[in-house]
């Protein structure tokens, strides 16, 4: 990843996703990040690429719905979710490439 961590952070927080302040990053590997969305019309997909590396973290809200982000050279995706990945929304996606 050619990004530093405090790149990356800075690129997140810059977003101003109401509740969602970034401070660190881990180092995930393979499909660790990569949550399954559902379509409107029930079908399943993921988003991100089992494969690659991306760095991450989860951020707990007041509610029972927390924020996911993954972020590497490539792409970004920052997600809500509830306990163990279920019911994950996409509120934001960007590709860098």
């Amino acid at each position: 990843m050619d990004k530093t961590k405090r790149d990356l952070i800075e690129f997140i927080n810059a977003l101003e996703i109401p509740g969602l302040i970034v401070e660190d990053l881990h180092l995930f590997k393979d499909d660790f990040v990569n949550l399954e969305y559902v379509l409107d019309n029930g079908s399943k997909f993921k988003l991100l690429k089992d494969e690659d590396d991306y760095y991450g973290v989860q951020v707990e809200t007041d509610t029972c719905v927390c924020y996911g982000v993954a972020i590497n050279d490539h792409e970004v995706v920052v997600s809500t979710y509830q306990e163990n990945g279920t019911n994950a929304k996409i509120i934001y996606y960007k590709s860098f490439d």
